[in-house]
């Protein structure tokens, strides 16, 4: 008997070991968090939020609607994989044994994907990129399986599954199909929403300008004297000017895949808000697109030292001002 050759035997499975890491590393580059790239939790969560079965993200103020999005990537492996087994005979509809079972335990499996911030594909992509923390989720994937294992072996089962209609196997691919025709409405007949920023805003209504920040506004008997300072800056500023501050803060809950410098550069970039206290990068990175005011008139640059404004400048404009703790 032939011996079978390695390729023959691992080819498929490191071929799409790859063609999964390089649709990570793409789907990345699009857009998706560069902690994520590709995970199927994480994608079903934000479907289920654009469908308004989950409200992450979402608060009185700030309404970030981060993980509330149809998803294409999933929409594209449903009916590309149905197209396929169609098109080489293989669709054959399964189901019928112990539904509440297998509900249930999807139950859990997304808790604990969630929990770990993501699946077992999305856990290997984070390590791979050198974040240990997914080793905690490794350790307690394994461990599940050898619990699983255990549970198999003294007999647990969840029953032979039964030949289904071809009617009853294509509802799925259909719900994708009317996913993918509310996606493509929303994009292009969608109506644009009105700017938030001070900008947009009628003379006649008090002025409000928007503050984006990694704090929250401290409370006046707050013992933190160095933002309790910068919130009495801001307040003189109210007084002085006649209008609002309101701050608009990040939390890693609410933005969850994302850090606070990929937050700031998608608000910059739609115009969410008025001010934003930036690190250097994003700075650097707005500064050189352009997305910055050009603040080298105002009073107060002409009390920075030189050093300060030409960290400060990107493309011959002024586009930042430190913030300064009082001590």
């Amino acid at each position: 008997m032939q011996k079978e050759s390695f390729v023959r035997r691992y080819g498929l499975l490191i071929g799409t070991g790859l063609a999964v890491g390089a649709a990570a590393v793409l789907l990345t580059f699009l857009g998706n968090p560069a902690n994520m790239g590709f995970c199927i939790a994480c994608f079903l969560r934000d479907i289920a939020g654009a469908l308004n079965f989950q409200r992450a993200g979402f608060d009185a103020d700030v309404g970030t609607g981060i993980v509330q999005y149809i998803r294409p990537e999933v929409i594209g492996l449903v009916l590309g994989s149905t197209a396929i087994a169609m098109a080489k005979k293989e669709f054959r509809p399964k189901g019928g044994s112990s539904p509440m079972i297998r509900f249930i335990l999807a139950v859990f499996v997304m808790i604990g994907a969630l929990v770990f911030l993501g699946c077992p594909l999305r856990m290997v992509i984070r390590i791979g990129g050198g974040d240990l923390n997914a080793v905690v989720g490794l350790v307690g994937f394994a461990l599940g399986i050898i619990i699983g294992i255990l549970v198999l072996k003294r007999g647990f089962s969840l029953r032979r599954a039964y030949q289904q209609s071809m009617a009853e196997g294509l509802i799925f691919p259909a719900l994708m199909l009317a996913l993918l025709a509310l996606l493509v409405l929303l994009v292009s007949c969608g109506a644009p929403k009105e700017p938030k920023n001070l900008i947009s805003k009628e003379e006649t209504e008090t002025r409000e300008v928007n503050f984006f920040s990694p704090m929250e506004k401290a409370s006046p008997d707050a013992e933190n004297t160095a933002r309790t300072a910068s919130d009495l800056t801001i307040a003189m500023a109210e007084d002085a000017l006649g209008l609002t501050v309101a701050y608009r803060t990040y939390t890693a809950e609410d933005y969850q895949d994302k850090t606070y410098d990929e937050v700031c550069l998608e608000r910059v970039r739609s115009d969410r808000d008025d001010m934003y206290l930036l690190n250097t990068d994003a700075i650097v990175a707005l500064g050189s697109e352009g997305k910055l005011a050009d603040l080298s008139g105002l009073s107060a640059a002409a009390n920075l030292r030189e050093v300060v404004k030409t960290a400060n400048t990107v493309d011959g404009k002024l586009v930042a001002i430190p913030q300064e703790v009082v001590g």
